[in-house]
């Protein structure tokens, strides 16, 4: 039987009885297809599992859409309860938060490129809670969606600078019939929005067809994937850019065999975000 806590002294009560490996997923809630997936991968290779749900203030903007963003406690409790989990954390921001907190010492050149440069606080934010939510959970392993990336890229950088003794564990990204990554913002959008959204996949995966192909001349490739994606008139580019998959620095010229192609647009007020990588 799932146990849901809101605090850290019950979570510790809880966590203290647990022995073996302990697999742990952070949310925002709104679960979908995509969070289950990574639910289902720690419960094939840890021992137990553990979910957080917690929409952090500290990754938003104040022009962003925190208060909007969904909150569908009731429907994700209802997901979950078919899940082999051990323990729901369900923290207020109070709670994870108090007034003797510290920020934690990590920074990150990754912080100030793609994402970071339309979400300037974004990462600090999500360093914030993945590492406060690592201290009280004390995972064995942490389980991550490749959609974001980037952010994955940064949390494997701040376990290795901080030393954390934590498997972090990438997992694919799910997509919608259409191809769409999954995302809690898509309840923002239309069905008919989101049918038309699809063109962010089919432009990531024309991207990797033409670099595949032998086409290495950067502009061409960027012209013919920015008409694509134009083409689709409901769309707003905020930025597609090819990085090295290493450094994830822009290439100036040519791209190497190993990089990843990068999508964010709008849909009305809508932000979506997509890679596809070789």
């Amino acid at each position: 039987m799932v146990k849901i806590v809101k605090t850290i002294v019950e979570l510790n009560q809880l966590r203290d009885s647990l022995f073996g490996s302990i697999g742990f997923v952070p949310t925002m809630g709104a679960l979908h297809d995509g969070h289950l997936s990574l639910i289902q991968e720690s419960n094939k290779s840890c021992e137990h599992t553990i979910v957080s749900i917690f929409v952090n203030p500290n990754q938003f903007a104040p022009n962003e859409d925190f208060d909007n963003y969904p909150r569908t406690i009731n429907s994700d409790l209802e997901k979950l309860s078919s899940l082999n989990i051990e323990v729901i954390f369900l923290p207020e921001s109070q709670e994870l938060y108090p007034e003797s907190y510290k920020n934690i010492q990590f920074k990150s050149d990754l912080f100030h490129v793609l994402e970071g440069i339309s979400r300037p606080i974004f990462f600090k934010g999500v360093c914030e809670v993945v590492a406060r939510l690592f201290n009280i959970v004390k995972p064995t392993h942490a389980f991550f969606g490749d959609k974001d990336f980037q952010q994955l890229r940064i949390i494997s950088e701040m376990v290795r600078e901080l030393k954390y003794d934590i498997n972090i564990i990438p997992c694919k990204t799910i997509r919608e019939q259409n191809g769409l990554a999954m995302s809690s913002r898509n309840e923002y959008l239309t069905k008919d929005e989101r049918n038309k959204a699809k063109i962010v996949f089919e432009t990531l995966q024309y991207g990797l067809k033409l670099i595949k192909s032998g086409e290495k001349k950067l502009g061409e490739i960027y012209n013919k994937l920015i008409n694509k994606l134009s083409s689709e008139p409901i769309i707003t580019i905020d930025y597609l850019t090819i990085v090295d998959y290493d450094t994830l620095k822009e290439f100036d010229n040519r791209i190497n065999n190993r990089f990843v192609i990068f999508i964010a647009i709008y849909i009305r007020k809508t932000r979506l975000i997509d890679n596809i990588y070789e």
